[in-house]
């Protein structure tokens, strides 16, 4: 597995166990549809969470969030959906963000509620 891949799921591991502490119900991890991909899928009582994890080590110039281009929002719009209705999810649906940046063995991340919403 190549260290991009690596720094990837290790970013992945550290959002499913900030949800986790946080009594999120996980629902999914790498979810795929097509060839689209849901990173983390989350619930509460309330709302189903679409979470995008976004992974960087020190070096990188732009923020890790930054990386979410208005494609992958598309792509990831297409990919809740066709969960929601395979599912028959009855709850609001949300768009979270987990930034992670890495230096080597510290961490910082940064969560980001509705970090964006369908343009219709």
């Amino acid at each position: 597995m190549s260290q991009h891949s690596d720094t990837g799921k290790w970013g992945e591991a550290l959002a499913v166990d900030f949800f986790v502490k946080r009594k999120y119900e996980i629902e999914e991890t790498n979810w795929h549809w097509r060839n689209k991909e849901i990173d983390l899928i989350v619930s509460n009582n309330r709302e189903i969470i679409f979470v995008e994890v976004k992974t960087r080590t020190a070096g990188v110039l732009s923020k890790p969030e930054e990386a979410l281009t208005r494609a992958k929002q598309k792509h990831l719009l297409q990919a809740a959906n066709a969960y929601i209705i395979d599912r028959n999810i009855n709850k609001e649906a949300r768009f979270d963000v987990i930034s992670i940046w890495i230096n080597g063995k510290e961490h910082k991340l940064k969560h980001i509620p509705n970090a964006f919403s369908p343009q219709w």
